[in-house]
């Protein structure tokens, strides 16, 4: 039968259970799950590793992580406090009980890693589903386990590795599965992790103040906003809970980018950049967007989103959420809420130097800002700084933001970078080029053999059509494997993505142009209108189109559309583009007049 080999894990978050597949025999089930006599959490280990594999997925790369640094412990300590009641995330505590306890929990890591998980003959970590059918082979299978386990060295416990590429694994990122019910890989782990927050029972208390004399807004129990802007919400464990929807659509085949990351931390790394701004500047669709959604992903960054599809572009969302992932990632004393803490950025400035104040050695607060060219200014001060942005940020302080390269930016501060993606870089044609073969399936090569042309003719046709824009690439190669280019030219392709929207716009027509203007023009403008994502019966009630024929027309245009749950599970929709928006807007109906007449008239009908 030949060498044994492992050909693909599973972690499966939900059982807490790891599947280890062969090339020939049975997959291998540990079971994490604790028994009577066990006072320690096999939960709490299984969740440890499942995390380093999260961490690398994030970055792309099996490679050796921190998991000491700051943000990644505390993730740590949240989940051995809530799988295995340890109470190590030092709630109720004081600093130095605090101190004390993240030792203790550094060094209880460190044996876990090289010294229990490792261990696969006598587990105390894990036990086996039938350990019987693999008694001939466990000392086999125990070789290659134990190797998963690695260290950088004694003097640097805090960096470990699931060493997937070592020679006797041979495996890739792409061979191992995190699942959790129908999610995968990172945002499985999201998701265990969000839902572990939730049913937490342990929550942090602070004294009842003295409020009879105060005026604003009690922050709740959980340092987030009372329950009129619960959208907000944002703890230190898990800072990414408001965006989840939009972050985890964002970084779907997330691929390269990494002249954009040395720009950036270049930037933060430089010794003389005490704070500061790091502008990323861009055409629309070249990725300015994934990249933020991506370095959340990865290191947890303090953010905002600005969508103005769904109205989530006024200043006022931006300081309520900016100031609530400060106040509670640094755990400051703020128990009052101030009535004009989003009328200006003074309140903004506040935090932001109290939360410089706690940073140590080297570290710095870093927050991302996507897309100020889609800020609503309507109410702001004409000389004001877009969003409030301070113009001198407090040491150890730096933003991130994103815009347009043409936009007229209303950002005056001291010390700033501009990055500048250009689509014809070799850096950009590159990463283009890479996200074209990442998606060169079966049915795309299918075509390509329809269209008797070479594969680099594909690519290389691809990459000018595109001008390397993303989300060209993003709608283009699904419609010609859809076949949506019948006659199966190169040269038929349109070039550029408003030619692409104009090209397809036309094309949909052509097919049924009374279904076109009855049914799929009202329901995709009414969509561009909307100022939130929402249901087919919302559109029907704006239409007047049935929702059956409503969703079929989503089914149709489904490459243009996001599509999230509301907070009851319910299905809805809104625009996955702000440049198709402006298309329709600039082509179709100037100012989606037509269609914010008929939303209103329903309104007033009512």
């Amino acid at each position: 039968m030949g060498v044994l080999r492992l050909k693909k894990m599973i972690f499966d978050l939900e059982k807490f259970e790891v599947e280890l597949h062969f090339n020939y025999r049975k997959p291998v089930v540990l079971l994490f799950e604790p028994v009577r006599s066990d006072k320690t959490s096999r939960r709490f280990y299984f969740s440890l590793v499942a995390y380093v594999v999260s961490e690398m997925m994030c970055s792309n790369y099996v490679d050796f992580i921190n998991i000491f640094e700051k943000e990644r412990l505390k993730q740590i300590a949240f989940l051995d406090r809530e799988l295995s009641g340890k109470g190590a995330s030092g709630y109720n505590l004081d600093d130095q009980e605090e101190r004390k306890i993240e030792e203790l929990l550094k060094r209880r890591i460190t044996r876990l890693w090289k010294e229990k998980l490792s261990n696969f003959v006598e587990p105390e970590c894990f036990k086996f589903a039938n350990r019987a059918r693999i008694e001939s082979e466990i000392s086999e299978i125990g070789d290659m386990w134990s190797e998963l386990f690695q260290r950088i060295s004694k003097e640097k416990p805090n960096w470990v590795k699931f060493a997937l590429d070592d020679p006797k694994i041979n495996l890739t990122l792409d061979d191992i599965k995190l699942v959790y019910k129908n999610l995968l890989g990172t945002d499985a782990w999201e998701k265990f992790v969000n839902e572990l927050f939730k049913k937490s029972k342990i929550k942090k208390i602070p004294k009842k103040p003295d409020h009879s004399e105060k005026k604003g807004v009690l922050i709740n129990n959980e340092n987030t906003f009372d329950d009129q802007n619960i959208y907000y919400r944002a703890g230190h464990e898990n800072l990414i809970t408001a965006f989840e929807a939009f972050i985890s659509e964002r970084t779907k085949q997330f691929i390269g980018r990494k002249f954009i990351l040395s720009g950036l931390d270049n930037f933060l790394g430089n010794k003389e950049n005490e704070s500061g701004y790091f502008i990323i500047k861009g055409e629309p669709g070249i990725g300015k967007s994934a990249f933020v959604a991506w370095l959340v992903k990865k290191r947890r960054y303090i953010h905002h989103f600005n969508i103005s599809l769904q109205s989530i572009n006024k200043p006022k969302q931006f300081l309520n959420n900016i100031c609530g992932q400060i106040i509670a990632k640094f755990r400051l004393k703020h128990l009052i809420w101030p009535n004009d803490a989003d009328k200006d950025g003074a309140f903004l400035n506040q935090v932001l130097l109290e939360a410089s104040k706690t940073l140590e050695n080297e570290e710095n607060i870093v927050i991302a800002i996507d897309a100020l060219d889609e800020v609503d200014l309507s109410d702001m001060p004409h000389r004001a700084n877009v969003l409030y942005l301070p113009s001198n940020l407090p040491p150890g302080v730096f933003i991130i933001a994103t815009t347009r390269r043409k936009y007229d930016l209303h950002l005056n501060v001291t010390n700033f970078e501009v990055f500048d993606i250009e689509a014809n870089s070799e850096a950009n044609k590159r990463d283009a080029r890479i996200y074209i073969e990442y998606r060169l399936d079966k049915e795309m090569m299918d075509r390509i053999l329809e269209w008797n042309i070479s594969v680099e003719q594909c690519v290389d046709t691809l990459l000018e059509k595109s001008e390397t824009n993303f989300m060209y690439l993003r709608h283009v190669m699904p419609a010609v494997k859809k076949g949506q280019f019948k006659e199966g030219r190169l040269d038929e392709l349109p070039k550029g993505l408003i030619a692409y929207y104009r090209s397809h716009w036309n094309q949909m027509r052509k097919i049924n142009s009374e279904k076109f203007d009855q049914h799929y023009q009202p329901i995709i403008c009414v969509l561009a209108a909307v100022e939130e994502a929402v249901t087919a019966k919302q559109i029907s009630n704006f239409t007047g189109i049935d929702s059956l024929i409503i969703q079929d027309v989503i089914r149709e245009w489904f490459e243009f559309l996001s599509h999230e749950f509301s907070e009851n599970r319910e299905p809805i929709y809104r625009l996955y583009h702000t440049a198709f928006k402006e298309f329709l807007q600039q082509e179709v109906d100037p100012g989606l007049k037509k269609y914010h007449r008929m939303i209103a008239d329903y309104y007033l009908e009512l």
